[in-house]
């Protein structure tokens, strides 16, 4: 007698929506992340020290802003790609194909405006000091 084994598959991730909200969520991690480093920096004292001529502390939420701004750029990049290599080879190719290129092509637009925001979000660092007040 031989046991039949059934094996269960994970539940398939679409990573077409994992690139929808890339952008958001990453902006919002980004928000949080400058935002808790600046006042943790402030009340450290992190701000104080140097690294290549500026503060400490604005060369962090610089390197934080970098690295979060090429996520969202690549996240851009790769549902600009999707969306490219679908086309539509046929007049009509149904609701559900026209719903996943529009879905490609609202994440590729999504992440390059999260990608701006979140430079944008970051300029301040170059106007006003780490912990108050305006200089550099």
């Amino acid at each position: 007698m031989t046991a039949t084994s059934k094996t269960e598959t994970a539940p398939k991730v679409d990573r077409f929506a994992l690139l929808f909200v890339a952008g958001p969520a990453v902006w919002f991690a980004h928000f949080v992340l400058i935002y808790v480093l600046a006042d943790f920096g402030c009340q450290a004292g992190i701000a104080q020290s140097r690294i290549a001529g500026q503060d400490t502390l604005k060369v962090l939420i610089m390197l934080a802003t970098i690295v979060m701004a090429l996520l969202t750029a690549a996240a851009a990049f790769v549902s600009l790609r999707q969306w490219r290599r679908n086309k539509p080879d046929q007049p009509d190719n149904g609701r559900a194909e026209k719903r996943k290129r529009f879905t490609e092509l609202i994440s590729f637009v999504s992440n390059l405006l999260f990608t701006v925001v979140i430079v944008v979000t970051a300029l301040p660092v170059f106007f006003l000091s780490s912990c108050g007040g305006i200089g550099v």
